[in-house]
């Protein structure tokens, strides 16, 4: 028998991660939502523009999802 998976909101960065490759659209969603903030900010800290950073986090997280 299988360990029950913890919620969403209690499951690690790597639990999220295994359920995303499986198909977990929410699971990706809680992993966007929690690093996008500090991706954000740290692109922020590299680009001349603060568009630029949320385009570049975007285009990172698409291209994850692909």
């Amino acid at each position: 028998m299988t360990e029950p998976k913890p919620p969403i909101a209690e499951a690690s960065a790597e639990e999220l991660a295994v359920r995303a490759r499986e198909g977990s659209r929410v699971s990706f969603d809680e992993l966007v939502g929690r690093y996008r903030p500090r991706l954000v900010a740290f692109l922020a800290r590299r680009l001349a523009d603060a568009a630029d950073a949320e385009d570049v986090a975007q285009e990172t997280f698409l291209r994850a999802y692909d």
